[in-house]
């Protein structure tokens, strides 16, 4: 679980660093701030912290809570809990990149739909699972969507933020942060009440008010500004 929080965190890093780099080129030294109730007026940063929400519930709370419960509970060795993760990682790693291409080229818009539905569709999917195979499917199925949600919300906040100081870039992080702790709490008091496939649930539900989020976006890409051209 650690490891995975490592690794998305360096992937965030990673994207807005690059998108800063971009959109930073050419500025003017001392950079403009921008204050945290401007960013929440702005659709496209509460898209992106939702998904960040659901994706920390997701991948750092439920996914770390429940499936080495769930595998051991079919009678496997713990053993057979990292092969299923480590598979799912090994998807996500190959499809990072890819993802990163897809959020340039396709737009920030489908990249956030197509990820937090083939996330969403997954984690339902993986509560009427009863088979270790149909397991680890779901959790590469998982990965794949995960793969785009890690790229696709982190250049929604680069493309608000566009270079700019402030505390939109830390708040961000922290809903990945909030999702993680207040998930695995939550979703073990959801298995131990309701059963697991509840806790499932709970995930399944943040990834689809992410998926509908992701629905009322208007901007694809970001907008560039064309310089006029001079009259000779």
């Amino acid at each position: 679980m650690a490891g995975g929080r490592r690794r998305q965190r360096a992937a965030t890093v990673l994207t807005l660093a690059v998108l800063r780099t971009r959109a930073g080129a050419g500025a003017q030294p001392g950079r403009d701030v921008v204050r945290l109730p401007v960013l929440l007026r702005d659709r496209r940063y509460l898209v992106a912290c939702t998904a960040a929400l659901a994706q920390g519930w997701v991948l750092f709370g439920l996914r770390g809570a429940l499936i080495p419960t769930v595998v051991v509970a079919w009678g496997h060795d713990v053993t057979w809990v990292g092969w299923a993760f480590t598979s799912s990682a090994v998807v996500q790693t190959l499809l990072i990149m890819p993802a990163g291409r897809v959020v340039d080229r396709a737009g920030r818009r489908p990249a956030m739909i197509a990820g937090t539905g083939l996330a969403a569709t997954a984690i339902t999917a993986l509560v009427f699972v009863d088979i270790y195979a149909w397991l680890v499917v779901g959790l590469c199925a998982y990965a794949a969507g995960s793969a785009l949600l890690n790229a696709a919300p982190a250049a929604l906040i680069g493309d608000v933020v566009a270079g700019r100081a402030g505390s939109g870039v830390a708040v961000f992080s922290m809903c990945t942060d909030v999702g993680a702790v207040v998930g695995s709490v939550v979703v073990g008091l959801v298995a131990e009440q309701a059963g697991v496939a509840a806790a499932f649930g709970s995930g399944a539900a943040l990834l689809a008010v992410a998926f509908a989020a992701a629905w009322t976006l208007t901007t694809v890409r970001p907008t560039t500004t064309v310089p006029p051209t001079r009259r000779s």
